[in-house]
């Protein structure tokens, strides 16, 4: 059961200082406090502020973590959302800081990056995990493009309920997770997906223009949406598989379970 409770804190839009009032939604596991997301917008999300996963990102309109957002944190004396050990540790195996995610985060908003402090530490973990996957797959793609890659593949497999594992398996069948890949028969992104075939689906999903489609973040949305379609119609991973395929995908599914295996594999060395 969720309780209201009503605070009036000074916000400044515009550099013009008014007072909006605030509500702050509790209930036995999560508190959500709506906070500005950006100096010059009245547009208003919800911080959870305990470390339990977001389903998706429809509960909650969140897209810029802000300083803003830290003070009103602060001002409650409520917890700020925090990159759990799984990923301090994945990030300091790569020589990187939680700094470096920060600056991505900025730089590619709105990002998949933007939820990894707010996921569960249970997801958060298999950010952490994907992320040095791909790093030991192909150590051709630079750390950002990595852990962009990683967000997003948790991020997009939950949301369109897809397995963690078949994402990633898939990425490395179609692509070996370079963003860039181009095949012959016009395939496009991290999970190949036929803009000029499914231009009018992608388009309807806020994937406007093919050049997108290079994008790593939106080239996993693109193809972890395709797959979600195909098993849901199908119902058999086998049948999704050939329609995603385009064809008999009898080889293909095999490469895809070994891919699986292996990350199998990976997570167990690492002990994850």
């Amino acid at each position: 059961m969720r309780l209201a409770l009503k605070y009036f804190v000074p916000f400044c839009l515009a550099a013009v200082p008014y007072v909006m009032p605030l509500q702050v939604f509790q209930n036995e596991t999560n508190i959500f406090i709506p906070v500005v997301t950006s100096s010059r917008s009245e547009s208003f999300g919800a911080v959870r502020t305990s470390p339990l996963d977001i389903e998706s990102e429809d509960a909650i309109s969140l897209a810029v973590y802000t300083e803003t957002n830290e003070e009103v944190l602060r001002t409650l004396s409520l917890p700020l959302p925090i990159y759990e050990v799984g990923i301090r540790k994945a990030l300091q195996k790569m020589g990187l800081q939680q700094e470096h995610l920060e600056m991505w985060e900025k730089t590619h908003s709105p990002s998949a990056l933007q939820y990894i402090r707010f996921m569960s530490e249970e997801n958060q973990r298999k950010v952490a995990h994907v992320a040095l996957y791909i790093r030991s797959v192909n150590k051709n793609i630079d750390p950002k493009t990595i852990w962009r890659e990683a967000a997003a593949l948790v991020h997009y497999s939950r949301k369109y309920g897809l397995e963690l594992s078949l994402a990633v398996a898939i990425a490395q069948t179609e692509s070996t997770f370079n963003p860039n890949a181009v095949s012959y028969a016009g395939a496009l992104g991290v999970m190949q997906v036929m803009w000029r075939v499914h231009e009018g689906l992608l388009r309807s999903h806020g994937i406007i223009a093919q050049e997108q489609m290079f994008d790593p973040e939106k080239g996993i949305a693109a193809g972890c949406l395709l797959l979600s379609r195909y098993l849901r119609a199908y119902g058999d991973v086998q049948l999704a598989l050939n329609r995603y395929y385009g064809g008999l995908a009898v080889a293909y599914k095999a490469k895809v379970d070994r891919y699986i295996a292996r990350l199998d594999r990976h997570s167990e060395e690492l002990g994850l």
